[in-house]
């Protein structure tokens, strides 16, 4: 009586698991590279976007304090107080 031997069967197919998992392996890594570049992408969007929103809050300030300065002038001019 001869016992079967599946240790050399197994090795193929561990063999067999690895050759395929290769292509895999890259799969993954250009996913996660991809993950990385959007995530980059959206923080630096972000802080443009952040820094243009400040630039216009002063100017918007800006605009506000001088017509609060035309209120001032009108309310004089017209001899009303606010």
């Amino acid at each position: 009586m001869t016992i079967p031997c599946t240790q050399e069967e197994n090795i193929g197919k561990f063999k067999e698991f690895m050759e395929n998992s290769k292509g895999l392996k890259a799969t993954i890594f250009t996913i996660a590279v991809a993950i990385l570049l959007q995530v980059g992408t959206f923080i630096f969007l972000w802080g443009g976007l952040t820094t243009i929103v400040k630039v216009h809050d002063k100017a918007i300030d800006r605009i506000l304090g001088k017509l609060d300065n035309v209120k001032i002038v009108g309310y004089a001019i017209a001899g009303e107080k606010k």
